[in-house]
């Protein structure tokens, strides 16, 4: 597995000694067995899925998100995952405050 050019992993619960990987969005997953010359890997504590659905983003987000799609900032192949965001009214923009001693200089333009 070549960890710089991974796109994505998947954990399977039915198959608990292997991960699975694609190094583009589009391709299949590839099963890479977990199992190696030692002990093999276990998942026994699986933590609980924390929601549901994707949580939505607020509209300005998703907005600033797809200008940087249509620059090219963010990758082509990853276009359609950005545009599919669930967007919401009530979803707020935040912004992180900086650190006490921070100047406004410091921060990075928004």
């Amino acid at each position: 597995m070549n960890w710089l050019l991974v796109k994505s992993l998947q954990y399977r619960r039915d198959d608990p000694h292997a991960l699975f990987d694609r190094y583009d969005c589009e391709d299949q997953f590839k099963r890479v067995s977990l199992r190696g010359r030692g002990k093999p890997v276990s998942f026994e504590d699986i933590p609980k899925q924390a929601y549901k659905m994707m949580l939505p983003i607020s509209k300005s987000k998703k907005a600033d998100l797809l200008k940087l799609c249509k620059s090219l900032v963010i990758p082509k192949e990853v276009h359609a995952w950005y545009e599919s965001l669930p967007t919401s009214d009530t979803a707020k923009h935040l912004t992180p405050e900086p650190a006490e001693g921070d100047s406004e200089d410091d921060m990075p333009a928004v």
